[in-house]
Formats: structure tokens, C-alpha cells, sequence
């Protein structure tokens, strides 16, 4: 999927106030940017980054992904201040730093390694999801960080799977993060959005044809011995836990489900959901 602009304000977001200068950064794929140098110069600065500035003979571009004539990935993040930025790739058409199957373990050379690991759209095309996000465990040293940014809904056919935010705060929770943060975005008409997940409020299962994506960021604070899968998190909790209530429907929502004509359900229930939610634009 690439880093659309929407995505770099995320990753501004979510990098502002902590100390990237000349960390280590290893980015799945070699992924598209949204963005030349002085508009994501732009974008930076409405973010209120501190943006490393970068010398002519130091921005990089990229002609063969999507986005047309753009930065490269590796510049993007050497403007967010990461001084050596590693891509990696199972094909080699597009000279990644790194070749290597995602599917599997990386090489133990790579581990304990980096500072930053970075998913956007391509965790999705992988089948083997548990080494991909286990990948990112071990590839990480001691207080780095992990960032995804992969399709929750609208995206059937896109890739393999589509994504609920409670894979990656049961998952990095069971081997050793914290720091955790979780925004939704949404693409609404021509325009995008975020909001703070709350994980005591249910989702909706499909957004309402929104297109949706889950940005996710956590810290690595140990060193596990393994990688250990979780089981999702709210079925860990007691029967009578409100969680698991609210994911049961009221005598009265049932009988509106059986009697209101579809178009005027899904109307009222995104009503509904978007009266309790703060959307912020991207």
C-alpha cells in the first residue's frame, strides 16, 4: 500500500517528542511515498516535526512505485531524523538493502538490531503473519519501536488479510512492549481522518463501506526468550466483564435489526458511532 501523506502525519505524530537522531530504522518493502521532498517538507512542518534537513546530493528518489516520481522510502526516514535506514524485500527488482522471506525468521544477524521497524501494506501480503510481526520482536533492540499501518476494512482483495487492532495490542502485550497506541484511519470521499482507538468500545464490523486502516505503535521494553501467541483478549476476561456485554445486543437493538428496513439501519448506527467518536483530519 505504500505511505500515503495521510500515513506520514501518523508517523509524525507518533515520532514527535522522541529522540530518532541517528537511530537505525529497518522498513519493510521498499514502499512508495506520497510525497516529494518539499511536500513532505510541508507536511512536516504543519506537524510541528523537527525535520532533519536533508542536502541535495542526500534525497533519493523513487520512480517505480506507485506514487509516480517521489522520495524514496529511505529519505523519508532519514527526514524524520533515522540515520542508517535499511529496506527489505523478498525481490530483488526493487534493490532492497535486505533480501529475505518475511514468512520465516529473519537471520539472527539481524536481530537486536534496530531501533525502528516499520510495516505499511505489507504485513497483509505475507501469509505467515506470525512471522511477520515476530520478525519485528526480534529485529528490534531494547526500546525501539514498532509501527504498522495495514488495511482493517474495505480492502478485501487487496491482500491476504485484513487486520483488527486487537492482533497487535494482544501480541506485542504477550512479548514485552508497552507504550502502546492505536489510531483508526479512515478515508471519507476524497479526505482522511483519524480517531483514537478505545478498546472498550466496540467497532464496527465493516465501517459502512469506509475504507479503514490501523495504525499501531508500541515499545519493546525486554528481551523474550520466544515468541508467544496470544489468544484475543477479551475473551480472557470474566463472562460478566462489560467488554464482553457490549459485544451482545439489547432486547431492543434486536427487535429495530428484525423490523427497520437496512438502509435506515446502517444509517442510524453510523450516526450513532460518529456522535461518540472525535474525528481529527489527516
Amino acid at each position: 500500500m505504500g505511505i500515503t501523506s495521510s500515513n506520514i502525519r501518523l508517523v509524525a505524530k507518533a515520532l514527535k517528542g522522541k529522540d530518532v537522531g541517528g537511530a537505525s530504522a529497518l522498513i519493510y518493502s521498499v514502499l512508495g511515498v506520497q510525497g516529494t521532498y518539499p511536500e513532505v517538507e510541508r507536511i512536516l512542518a504543519e506537524e510541528r516535526y523537527p525535520l532533519r534537513s536533508l542536502a541535495d546530493h542526500e534525497v533519493v528518489l523513487d520512480s517505480v512505485t506507485q506514487f509516480g516520481t517521489t522520495i524514496h522510502v529511505t529519505t523519508l526516514f532519514r527526514m524524520f531524523g533515522y540515520g542508517a535506514v535499511d529496506t527489505l524485500d523478498l525481490f530483488p527488482d526493487e534493490h532492497p538493502a535486505i533480501i529475505a522471506d518475511l514468512n520465516e525468521p529473519l537471520p539472527p544477524e539481524l536481530w537486536n538490531r534496530y531501533d525502528l521497524v516499520f510495516d505499511s501494506g505489507t504485513a497483509e501480503h505475507c501469509f505467515n503473519v506470525k512471522e511477520v510481526l515476530g520478525n519485528a520482536v526480534r529485529a528490534l533492540k531494547v526500546g525501539g519501536r514498532v509501527m504498522h499501518i495495514l488495511p482493517m476494512s474495505g480492502f478485501a482483495g487487496h491482500g491476504f488479510y485484513q487486520f483488527s487492532p486487537d492482533l497487535f495490542s494482544a501480541f506485542y502485550g504477550k512479548n514485552g512492549f508497552d507504550e502502546v497506541e492505536i489510531k483508526i484511519e479512515l478515508r471519507i470521499g476524497l479526505k482522511a481522518y483519524y480517531f483514537d482507538f478505545d478498546p472498550d468500545r466496540p467497532l464496527p464490523g465493516d465501517f459502512w463501506g469506509i475504507p479503514a486502516q490501523v495504525f499501531f505503535a508500541a515499545r519493546k521494553t525486554r528481551q523474550v526468550d520466544g515468541i508467544t501467541m496470544p489468544n484475543q483478549s477479551v475473551f480472557e476476561l470474566p463472562l460478566d466483564h462489560p467488554l464482553r456485554a457490549a459485544r451482545k445486543d439489547t432486547p431492543l437493538i434486536l427487535l429495530a435489526k428484525r423490523l427497520l428496513p437496512d438502509v435506515l439501519k446502517k444509517y442510524l448506527l453510523r450516526k450513532q458511532f460518529f456522535m461518540g467518536t472525535t474525528l481529527h483530519p489527516l
